[in-house]
């Protein structure tokens, strides 16, 4: 990610667990989704 991007917490809600993921977002698109470990 690059300094002008933001990387923003949220959940995966297409089942029960609701599984934490982390989005990245440069100049307002989705460039990468992953999940969150912490």
């Amino acid at each position: 990610m690059t300094e002008s991007g933001t990387n923003l917490p949220t959940v995966c809600v297409l089942c029960s667990h609701n599984c934490g993921l982390r989005v990245d977002v440069e100049d307002g698109r989705i460039v990468a989704v992953r999940g969150d470990e912490t």
